[in-house]
């Protein structure tokens, strides 16, 4: 994880919601798994002061953004001895977005300083939110996120593919539209739709009272995996979790990258760290069907009205590191 600073975006009363955020989110997943948390000087003794001790504070200055899915490594195992390494995806700030601020740097200090896992760079742009893998070797993902001249221009959906099933070990493409400058990410995966398990999809549905960023996504995407197989040859299952109505959250719909969305959850050992809004409704909502989801999972809630608002959620402040051993 990563704690953002003043040379983010956000500034006042905003970032400080987002890093309580952070800390909120750190300590959650520390209940289950240890947690390594990036933090600049500027911000290194207030986390230090107050996250748990399953939480170890790296401090490094190229710390500025939060979004840790995107910036960071994306971790994989090799088919022969199981080493772990570290896949560098080249990130340019949601395709030259946001001016570079230091966390392109990221994923090399995760993976060669803190880890000791030897880095593979892609030939591709890509960021972590925009990939979803069933580990099963099925791929999901908005073409609007990968197949965009902002991050691969030139580079056509069947190069991409094959660069992504040399790092990935995938063999199975599930492709949906997305949406194309409805905000910063250009429709990342991890907010529409996401594997709970093989064979198993779910959907972020667009509240009733007023579609959020992705609407024609969404119906995009539900008409497209309603009809794909998996690398395995099933059909997939989809299921709906509703938005939560942005009128009843804390300032959450004045954001121009507002991004609700309770599919983008994170897995840890043992656990499900899912988003709660403040619509109570719709938070118990989808408490209830996580938990039907998982059965064998204890699903906690973790507020969150910052990170919404500045685009992202749990998922995109998180990236799994498997064991090392």
């Amino acid at each position: 994880m990563a704690c953002p600073n003043s040379t983010s975006d956000n500034s006042g009363s905003l970032l400080q919601d987002a890093q309580n955020e952070i800390i909120s989110i750190a300590n959650a997943v520390a209940e289950f798994d240890p947690v390594i948390l990036f933090s600049s000087s500027e911000t290194f003794n207030m986390v230090q002061s107050r996250v748990h001790t399953n939480v170890s504070v790296f401090c490094t200055e190229e710390t500025s953004h939060l979004w840790v899915r995107d910036f960071g490594p994306i971790f994989v195992r090799s088919r022969h001895d199981q080493s772990v390494s570290a896949v560098n995806f080249n990130f340019n700030y949601w395709g030259n977005k946001r001016a570079p601020s230091g966390d392109e740097r990221i994923a090399d200090i995760a993976s060669q300083e803190i880890l000791g896992a030897a880095t593979i760079r892609a030939g591709i742009i890509a960021e972590g939110g925009g990939m979803e893998i069933d580990g099963e070797g099925t791929f999901m993902a908005a073409e609007s996120a990968l197949v965009n001249d902002n991050r691969n221009p030139g580079k056509t959906r069947t190069q991409i593919e094959a660069e992504l099933s040399r790092l990935l070990g995938v063999t199975k493409f599930l492709w949906v539209a997305g949406e194309v400058g409805k905000e910063t990410t250009d429709c990342h995966i991890d907010a529409l739709a996401r594997f709970i398990r093989p064979g198993v999809v779910l959907l972020s549905k667009p509240s009733p009272e007023g579609a959020g960023k992705y609407g024609a996504a969404y119906e995009d995407a539900r008409k497209r995996l309603s009809e794909q197989t998996d690398a395995n040859g099933r059909s997939l299952q989809l299921f709906d979790s509703v938005e939560p109505d942005l009128r009843k959250l804390p300032r959450v719909s004045e954001g121009e990258n507002c991004v609700a969305s309770y599919v983008n959850f994170l897995m840890v050992n043992g656990g499900v760290i899912i988003p709660r809004f403040g619509d109570e409704e719709r938070d118990q909502g989808a408490l209830e069907l996580f938990k039907t989801l998982y059965p064998d999972r204890r699903v906690v809630q973790v507020l969150i009205n910052a990170l919404p608002l500045i685009g992202g959620g749990i998922h995109c402040a998180t990236q799994q590191v498997p064991a090392l051993n």
